[in-house]
Parts: structure tokens; C-alpha cells; sequence
């Protein structure tokens, strides 16, 4: 079910952002985000896989450098995310909670297209780094508290948007890998 939303996100993404221009420039950064432009970010991640309620919701925040390769568009930066919820049981006068929390830090770097629609920097891009998973145990059930953390590779990939109300300010919208499948918030340019 969620790769099957997964994928019709992702294509409804791709068929509102071609049908923005006619004739998009792969060789171009858009003029609200060109070389040398260095972009912060931070948002909120909705379609997580977390069991039980939320603690803290997905949040992630990112950096994002833009400097040309060859005569591409491209930028690079970092991203940082994290997620916790908590899952509590009761059977037979036994009461005992789960806490799960999340982190994923990795670099990013993004190939950028210009749709030619004023404010507007598009891009796709890879995320490369490591996700730690951590859970515990607590409650009447168990004498003390136990707990798991496992980690690894974290590879994935993105497409985004940012769309700049002002020269410096504006909104992001990310599909892909991260805290969330999909990822919403703010951006700066400094």
C-alpha cells in the first residue's frame, strides 16, 4: 500500500512539474537559485512507518550548496532528520511501552532544472549516509528496562521544489527519502 502512494505521488509530481514548461533547461539553474546560492531548510515529514503515537513528528533539516559540474547545475549539501513514537500495551494486569526513535544524517546532492516559472527551483537528487534505529522496553511486564539500537546505510533518492516568496524566503516540498515520504516546510537563502 504505501509504495503503491509512494509511486502515485511521485508520478503526480513529475506530470505537474513537466507540464510547467514546454522546454525546460537541463543546463540552467533557475534564476531564484543559481551557482554559488547556499539554501537552509527545515520541514516536516508526513507518510512515516513509525509504530504507535507520535512523540515527536518527523522533522529533517537541510543544507544545500549550489555549484557547478562542468556545465551542470548542481548542489550539494547535507541533511539531518529525526523521528520518536511510543507504542503502550496492557494484557493480564501487565503494562509495559515501546519508544522508538529514529535519526538519519547523510550528505545529498541534486541535479537542478530550470521550468522557466519565476521563484521556482526544481531538482532531483541522491541521499547518501546513516540511519540509526533505536527502541526500548519499560513497564510492569519486564523487571528492567531493555533496549535495541541498530544502524546502517542510508541511500535513497528525492525530487523537490522550492518555490521563493521573496529573494530570500520560501516553501520546499520534497518526495522521496527521508524522515517522511514526503517532506514540507521553509527555506532560507542566505
Amino acid at each position: 500500500m504505501r509504495k503503491t502512494v509512494v509511486l502515485a505521488l511521485l508520478a503526480s509530481l513529475i506530470v505537474c512539474v513537466s507540464t510547467l514548461s514546454a522546454e525546460p533547461k537541463w543546463t540552467d539553474y533557475s534564476p531564484s537559485f543559481n551557482a554559488g546560492s547556499l539554501a537552509v531548510q527545515g520541514g516536516i515529514g508526513l507518510g512515516y512507518s513509525m509504530p504507535g503515537t507520535v512523540n515527536v513528528p518527523p522533522v529533517g533539516a537541510a543544507v544545500d550548496y549550489a555549484v557547478r559540474a562542468g556545465d551542470l547545475p548542481f548542489s550539494f549539501g547535507a541533511y539531518v532528520g529525526y523521528a520518536s513514537s511510543k507504542e503502550t500495551f496492557s494484557y493480564f494486569g501487565y503494562d509495559w511501552s515501546y519508544e522508538y526513535s529514529y535519526v538519519i544524517v547523510a550528505g545529498r546532492a541534486a541535479y537542478h532544472v530550470d521550468f522557466g516559472v519565476k521563484n521556482l527551483d526544481t531538482y532531483a537528487g541522491l541521499l547518501l549516509g546513516y540511519a540509526i534505529a533505536n527502541a526500548s522496553v519499560s513497564g510492569t511486564a519486564f523487571p528492567g528496562q531493555s533496549a535495541a539500537t541498530a544502524g546502517g546505510i542510508a541511500l535513497g533518492g528525492y525530487l523537490g521544489a522550492r518555490y521563493f516568496f521573496t529573494p530570500r524566503f520560501g516553501a520546499f516540498a520534497e518526495l522521496g527519502y527521508s524522515v517522511g515520504y514526503l517532506s514540507l516546510g521553509v527555506a532560507y537563502k542566505i
